[in-house]
């Protein structure tokens, strides 16, 4: 088994009650794509193991790993899901009615019986809303969740602009806790932040902003064009526009309009002119 020993570490860690440490080592081998590393997360977030009790972000790494054909998280992900309603019928209409008066946490409670469908019919994009009505209260926890959808659930259209203007705000807030949670964005970040020093030389620049975005953090490819020609930018240009990020779009529109490095096109500068106008929006 590939990361035998890793797994080997990690169980030594929970036997010995260190389960902040387990959870940590856990992510970064989630990340990797390692079913039995999301099924470990899922269990450690429904029991409350090393991290906050989180039945949505539970369900979120127990699907992942099922998805996968990993027995164990389909079985713990079934009974999970076969679970009775906590709230009563009436409880529900009234949790529902104080979010949509605005209360932040009946937001985010009420997203989460409609991501899993708990005495409510299942409606990821509704919880969606209910998720942003929350997470523009300031609730940390929803920040997270919009983070998770818009990046990586595969229920829902990847929004790459949304998903880390959502997990910024989540950073300012409690850096600590976003971390075990996802580590690596947190590095990647940490990188481009450092590769904004001009005085390091440029080819240390493009270094660090080369592993910012292998971390995940793709605003890092918009960062990387600015150091290099023109003609070299726009590969990188391209590559954050795949992920939405709005500086890159930004700078593919006026890279279009002006012919720098690229061939004059008015058609290929309006599109990323209006993608980045239409991105932007959602962030404002």
């Amino acid at each position: 088994m590939k990361y035998q020993k890793e797994y080997d570490a990690i169980y030594r860690l929970m036997e010995e009650g260190d389960f902040p440490s387990a959870v940590r080592r856990l992510v970064r081998l989630a990340d990797d794509g390692e079913a039995q590393a999301a099924y470990l997360l899922g269990y450690m977030y429904y029991t409350g193991k090393g991290v906050e009790p989180s039945h949505e972000i539970a369900v979120g790494f127990l699907e992942a790993s099922a998805k996968k054909g990993f027995i164990p998280a389909v079985k713990l992900l079934g009974g999970i899901k076969r679970k009775k309603a906590s709230l009563s019928d009436g409880e529900i209409k009234v949790l529902k009615a104080e979010a949509d008066g605005g209360d932040a946490k009946a937001c985010y409670k009420y997203a989460v019986l409609l991501m899993r469908g708990e005495g409510v019919e299942r409606n990821k994009e509704l919880a969606v809303e209910y998720f942003d009505r929350a997470a523009k209260k300031g609730h940390f926890l929803s920040m997270i969740a919009l983070f998770d959808r818009f990046a990586i659930d595969a229920d829902i259209e990847k929004q790459w602009t949304r998903a880390y203007f959502w997990f910024k705000q989540a950073w300012v807030i409690d850096r600590d806790r976003l971390n075990i949670v996802h580590p690596n964005i947190i590095d990647g970040e940490k990188l481009f932040l450092e590769a904004e020093d001009e005085r390091l030389p440029v080819e240390k620049r493009k270094e660090m902003l080369e592993q910012a975005a292998k971390q995940g953090f793709h605003g890092a490819y918009a960062a990387y064009g600015d150091l290099c020609d023109p003609a070299q930018a726009i590969d990188f240009y391209e590559k954050g526009a795949e992920f939405g990020d709005c500086e890159a779009l930004k700078r593919l529109a006026e890279a279009y309009e002006k012919g720098d490095g690229v061939e004059k096109d008015e058609n290929n500068a309006a599109f990323y002119g209006n993608e980045y106008e239409r991105l932007s929006a959602f962030i404002e």
